[in-house]
C-alpha cells in the first residue's frame, strides 16, 4: 500500500512539473502554442469593449486589479486558461481577461498614445 501512494505521488508530481500550465494556471508550452486556441504564444490582440475588468487570477472569483477602460487598446496575450487570456499591456502590467472582451484585431499603440495625450491636453485646458 505504502509502495502504491509513493508511486501516485511521484506520478503527480511529474505531472505538475512537466504539463503545460497546469500548476501555474496557464502558462505557455514548450511548442510556443496556446493549449486552448492553438494560436500561437505570445501574440498581439486588442480590448474589444470599452471597459474590460483585469483580473488578478483566471475566474469571476479572483478581485479585479483595474480596468481597461478604452477600446481598441493593443494587448499581448501571454497565457491561456479555459476562458481567460493573460493580457499584458504597453507598459508592461498584466493580468488575466476574459476571452470575450478581446479582438484578434491589432491595433498600433501610438494611436492610443495619441488620443490618451489629446485627452490630457483637453483635461489640462478645462482645469485652466
Amino acid at each position: 500500500m505504502k509502495r502504491l501512494r509513493t508511486f501516485f505521488l511521484a506520478v503527480l508530481a511529474t505531472m505538475l512539473v512537466t504539463t503545460p500550465g497546469w500548476a501555474d494556471g496557464g502558462s505557455q508550452p514548450a511548442d510556443g502554442r496556446g493549449p486552448v486556441t492553438n494560436l500561437p504564444l505570445p501574440r498581439f490582440v486588442s480590448i474589444k469593449a470599452a471597459e474590460a475588468n483585469v483580473r488578478r487570477g483566471p475566474s469571476l472569483e479572483h478581485r479585479i486589479d483595474w480596468v481597461f477602460q478604452r477600446r481598441h487598446m493593443p494587448v499581448e496575450v501571454t497565457a491561456e486558461y479555459g476562458h481567460w487570456r493573460r493580457v499584458r499591456d504597453v507598459e508592461g502590467a498584466g493580468g488575466w481577461v476574459h476571452y470575450s472582451l478581446l479582438s484578434g484585431a491589432r491595433y498600433p499603440a501610438r494611436n492610443v498614445e495619441q488620443n490618451l495625450a489629446d485627452l490630457r491636453a483637453q483635461l489640462a485646458a478645462n482645469q485652466q
